[in-house]
């Protein structure tokens, strides 16, 4: 028990058992000397009561606001390490030539869309985007011009979709977008938008183009690794039809047929 509360409660108890004999006293008028050691010890018990027991508020008070420092203290350094984490999380998930996600956090975030729409039943779309004639930006202008087109890739695909859309660099130039909650027709408006806002970019005075392959109702495909194939078959058919264009994907093309029409998008 704390000291200071001990005595003040011992000074209360003081104080109520010399009350009696004091008032006992204090009608006798022939023991005055009495009366004022009476009075006197009453006084010195109060004054020593009311001293402890402000010292035992102020006591328990300071105990109150250590408490409350250290669980601002660990609460703020909780915040803190939470901020690190997502710098870390946002680290390696992130290209880190374009800023936009990498192609790790793509298959994480598709898998968890296609998992959300298996419960909640909805529909999303994909986008495949490729820079049209990369290899040859690289081999006539250097890689540093490259990757200035990719950097402009990446501003273009972010800024021209929603904020709740996820766009990833897949690898090398091409580019994968997942479009939450977007039906057919949305996602074709994107496409087009994402197409035409292409044509606005110049960089060393050469045209800047993409191809786009479209991928509607993801939520039909059996597993991620379907969605990503359809997209980039339909980015293939893009390329392959001239570029600078959006390719549909076609839901009745099986997906075992891919690999008999032996496209490779690096060959483009």
């Amino acid at each position: 028990m704390n000291v200071f509360l001990f005595t003040s409660i011992l000074g209360f108890v003081v104080i109520c058992l010399t009350l009696p004999t004091f008032l006992k006293v204090y009608f006798n008028s022939l023991l005055l000397s009495s009366q004022l050691l009476y009075i006197l010890t009453t006084i010195i018990a109060f004054v020593w009561y009311y001293f402890c027991y402000i010292k035992t508020i102020s006591t328990y008070k300071e105990k109150e606001i250590n408490t409350l420092i250290t669980q601002n203290k660990l609460q703020g350094e909780k915040a803190l390490l939470k901020q690190h984490l997502d710098i870390m999380e946002n680290l390696i998930s992130s290209d880190s030539l374009t800023g936009v996600w990498n192609k790790s956090y793509c298959f994480t975030r598709l898998d968890e869309e296609f998992r959300r729409i298996s419960r909640n039943k909805g529909t999303f779309s994909a986008i495949m985007v490729d820079v049209d004639n990369f290899k040859t930006i690289n081999d006539t202008y250097g890689h540093l011009v490259g990757d200035d087109y990719l950097i402009s890739c990446a501003k273009l695909l972010s800024d021209n979709t929603r904020l709740s859309d996820v766009v990833c660099r897949y690898g090398g130039d091409e580019f994968f977008i997942i479009l939450p909650d977007s039906t057919p027709q949305g996602a074709q408006i994107v496409a087009e938008k994402l197409l035409e806002k292409a044509k606005e970019i110049k960089l060393k005075e050469h045209d800047f183009s993409i191809s786009v392959g479209l991928c509607n109702n993801c939520e039909t495909f059996n597993d991620c690794e379907s969605i990503i194939n359809a997209a980039d078959y339909a980015l293939y058919q893009a390329k392959r039809e001239g570029r600078n264009r959006i390719a549909l994907y076609n839901h009745s093309q099986k997906q075992e047929n891919l690999a008999k029409q032996g496209f490779e998008i690096s060959d483009l």
